[in-house]
């Protein structure tokens, strides 16, 4: 099939269905299959963008590689040349414009034809190409597009032990995303194919591009926007040209501000222009819970004889961003040389980047995650980037760390962080060093990709990497380039070397190092890295895992989904967090017990920092997505559900919220438990007039002890505001008590609650933890009540909906860690909870908000089921009828 290409302002479309073939590595050059007399036969339809592997699944050539260990079976891929063929014509029109084609992404090396020619060479997985083909092109006929690719060579460098492939680190060599090798959250599986889009840019003898906006609020009603643009003659000879173009408000579709500009190319003469234009009343660009994400649109062409000769479009936010330095650095730097090493991960230099973000002059609090790869076959649709990043706002973060051994992310990724308020710091290639890499190809990779990103307003600052010495005698030489480079196309973004370097931490002594989560008690200038592992929701985990691996859990296998690494023991870790629930019986059990230690480290981790804001600026959970379906450190899984720790984090994450803080959580009968009360507040204002209450329960649901007061806080502020103690008594010894805390509103409303399971050691052992939690499974059972408050269910055109749902525990029990899901929730099929994985005092209510999203007409039954239940809390499933297109 041959498709007639139509342009639309000067950009040629060849994604779409290709064609796909491979070969044994050299043998499909020799048969000049680039050649269109020569066409491959029996070629498979492959999508691009795409991957082979994504390519081969869909055309059911290989089994799902994300089931069982069955990533095992396509593994053959990396050791064939792959070719791709296209046709197209391009209409008559075209002849005599300057036409250049573009590849976004390729993975990994190879080269290109056009009709028959080698037109070029493709190297690198980060590294866009473009070419000029318009002496190639045949106008109104058919044209003939071959591309060879292959993995690079290291790809068939396995590490194999019980027949399976595990993750093989190693220095850096290419400009690829280092984690296709494997990670500890992904597979081996080295990508092949166009997997970024791939086009023909049509334009008249000068062209307009790279183009690059600065602003700076001079006040209130007033900005300005410094615009540079490149102007490019292509011809042999002295032009005069006419740059014009308009900054457009989003928003308002108001104009903000235009300029015009002639200017006298010389032959071939590349030429930048500078603008300096101002905008009255600016609408300014705010991170996600600070204000309005406000974004403009420049809009600017070139014009050669009187007619249009190229334009563009780059989307931009007026804002300005600095970092600044800590409160009370110099305890920090009096302390940081003790602890430079493993478990704390804060390099091996002493001193401290300034970690506090100052967003148009106001200091912002970073909470949020990091972020991987959203797919390991490369299937990078937007549909799923928005889902993802919608869930990441909602739970009111607003600063993604995306790490360095992944993508220079994607224009869609940074279009919906723009419009969502996320501020994002940009890694580049993971590595133990650089002192093997190509250093060309790296770097003119990072060049195409920070003129790509550096508009973009959620864009905070680049770094040059995850977990390596930047300044060892391998790496040095090729960081200083980099910060040179960005110091010339990117000056107005900080660069930090690494990370962690300078001030930021990865503490990994929780989890890696088995200790408990209150040893994340210690201050840093920024937490970057920490979390807990936990496998995705029983639904999604039966889905990739074959029963006989089910039960009792195989620890290849929890490996191979998990840490991919055999001596990582990452059964064991697992295990010593969920038994201290207890002795787990089944897999949905072990599933449970491990979420619920992850959600409760994870909140207390935020909380911790946040108490201690601005000694420390900055909280990110590792990690906030998966790659693939696994056992990971994800809060959001793999299939777009969130783990109970999303729902823990986003209420530690609330602008104004109370915690509690406390040394440890395993206590000996006879001792005093302590805990501090604090009132936390991201606001930009006072908060007064509110009261606080802290409790201490026993698993009954009985008050043992409480205290109460006042509470309020400056703006933008954390304080302490109480205390509670409570003398443990020997009756309690080898059980659990819970501490629980509300910020209570003028109204009597609750602001914000937390509640904490404390134990009380039955061996007076202060480091034995197995069982210390496991009365919480003895707790008296309770028939919680659920009514649904909609009295129709609705789907809007969109196959949108929503409800409410009261769960109230109306007994003198405590209700602990409730659940509710969506029975029917498939890929087309999606529920969006406001909040879940709760607890409930005696006679407590609360009411969740779900909103229903459907991609699909057929995936719409008429009745839906919500299952609620809890650790102490029976199944309890409700029906509700739907209607559709509700006008």
């Amino acid at each position: 099939m041959t498709d007639q290409i139509q342009n639309t302002n000067g950009i040629i479309d060849l994604n779409g269905t290709w064609a796909m073939k491979d070969y044994t590595i050299g043998i499909g050059y020799q048969k000049k299959v680039y050649l269109s007399e020569r066409a491959a036969e029996n070629c498979l339809p492959c999508k691009v963008p795409g991957t082979v592997r994504a390519a081969l699944l869909e055309d059911g050539e290989i089994p799902d590689p994300y089931y069982g260990y069955d990533n095992e079976k396509s593994l053959w891929v990396e050791e064939k040349e792959w070719w791709f063929f296209r046709k197209f014509t391009v209409v008559e029109n075209f002849k005599g414009k300057n036409i250049s084609l573009v590849f976004e992404g390729t993975s990994f090396s190879g080269a290109c034809w056009l009709n028959g020619r080698r037109i070029g060479n493709l190297n690198g997985m980060l590294n866009p190409r473009s070419f000029d083909v318009s002496s190639f092109l045949k106008f109104g006929e058919e044209n003939f597009l071959a591309v060879r690719l292959e993995a690079p060579p290291d790809a068939r460098e396995r590490i194999m032990e019980k027949g399976l492939t595990w993750r093989s680190p190693r220095d850096q060599m290419h400009s690829i995303a280092q984690c296709v090798y494997g990670w500890d959250w992904g597979p081996h599986g080295v990508s092949v194919g166009i997997w970024q889009p791939v086009r023909l840019i049509a334009t008249g003898s000068v062209r307009i591009e790279n183009p690059y906006i600065l602003s700076k609020i001079l006040s209130k009603d007033q900005a300005e926007c410094n615009v540079k643009l490149q102007v490019r003659n292509l011809t042999a000879k002295s032009v005069k040209v006419l740059v014009a173009g308009k900054l457009i408000s989003k928003n308002s579709s108001k104009e903000a501000a235009e300029f015009k500009r002639t200017a006298n190319l010389k032959p071939n003469q590349n030429k930048t222009m500078n603008l300096k234009l101002v905008v009255r009343h600016p609408e300014l660009w705010w991170p996600n819970g600070m204000g309005k994400q406000n974004l403009y649109t420049l809009n600017a062409n070139v014009c050669y004889n009187n007619h249009e000769s190229d334009n563009l479009t780059a989307q931009f936010g007026i804002r300005e961003l600095k970092m600044v330095e800590n409160q009370n650095i110099g305890e920090f730097l009096k302390t940081m040389g003790k602890d430079l090493g493993d478990a704390h991960h804060l390099g091996k230099v002493v001193g401290s980047y300034p970690w506090t973000f100052l967003v148009n002059g106001k200091k912002m609090y970073a909470k949020g995650g990091n972020w991987i790869p959203g797919d390991q076959l490369l299937r990078l649709d937007r549909e799923k980037y928005d889902r993802l990043l919608k869930l990441f706002k909602d739970a009111h973060f607003n600063l993604m760390r995306v790490w360095g051994g992944g993508l220079y992310e994607t224009d869609d990724f940074y279009n919906l962080c723009d419009e969502y308020g996320i501020l994002t710091w940009q890694e580049f290639l993971s590595n133990r060093n650089f002192s093997k890499i190509d250093r060309d190809n790296f770097l003119d990779g990072v060049k195409s990709s920070v003129l790509r990103l550096r508009n973009h307003p959620s864009l905070t600052f680049w770094c040059g990497g995850n977990e390596f010495d930047p300044d060892d005698k391998g790496s040095k030489n090729v960081i200083d380039s980099l910060e040179s480079l960005l110091k010339k196309y990117d000056p107005q973004r900080e660069f930090h070397r690494a990370s962690p370097y300078m001030g930021d931490d990865h503490y990994w002594g929780v989890w890696h190092r088995l200790e408990p989560y209150t040893n994340y008690r210690v201050v840093r200038p920024f937490r970057s890295e920490a979390g807990l592992n936990a496998p995705p929701a029983w639904e999604n985990y039966v889905k990739f895992t074959p029963e006989n691996l089910m039960w009792p859990p195989d620890s290849t296998f929890i490996e191979y989904h998990g840490e991919s690494d055999i001596r990582f023991a990452h059964l064991k870790k697992m295990m010593r967090y969920a038994d201290e629930f207890g002795e787990s019986s089944n897999m949905k059990e072990l599933i449970t017990k491990s979420q619920l230690y992850q959600a409760i480290g994870n909140e207390f981790d935020m909380e911790f920092c946040r108490a201690n804001k601005f000694k420390n600026s900055g909280f990110l959970v590792w990690q906030y997505n998966d790659i693939w379906p696994c056992l990971s450190w994800s809060v959001v899984d793999w299939y777009g559900t969130p783990k109970p720790s999303y729902y823990f984090l986003k209420r530690a994450a609330r602008p104004v919220h109370i915690s509690a803080d406390y040394k440890k959580y395993l206590w000996n009968a006879g001792e005093t438990f302590k805990a501090g009360i604090y009132l936390l507040n991201d606001m930009q204002s006072r908060i007064k007039n509110l009261t606080y209450k802290a409790e201490i329960l026993g698993c009954s649901g009985k008050i043992l002890g409480e205290k109460s007061g006042p509470a309020g806080t400056s703006a933008n502020r954390s304080k302490k505001i109480g205390n509670i103690e409570f003398n443990i008594p020997d009756s309690l010894k080898g059980k659990t008590f819970f501490v629980s805390a509300k910020l209570i509103g003028k109204s009597g409303e609750t602001v914000s609650d937390t509640l904490y399971p404390i134990a009380v050691s039955g061996t007076d052992n202060p480091d034995y933890y197995r069982n210390i939690f496991s009365q919480i499974y003895k707790m008296p059972k309770i028939r919680l009540k659920v009514e649904v408050l909609n009295k129709e269910f609705f789907l809007a055109e969109d196959g949108s909906g929503s409800c409410k749902i009261r769960i109230t525990n109306s007994t003198g029990n405590l209700a602990f860690f409730i659940g509710a899901r969506l029975v029917e929730e498939s890929a087309g099929l999606r529920t969006v909870f406001d909040d879940n994985y709760i607890s409930l005092l005696p006679r407590e209510s609360k009411i969740l908000s779900v909103r229903l999203e459907s991609i699909n007409e057929k995936a719409i039954p008429g009745k839906i089921h919500f299952e609620i239940s809890g650790i102490n809390c029976p199944v309890r499933i409700i029906e509700m009828d739907i209607e559709q297109y509700r006008k």
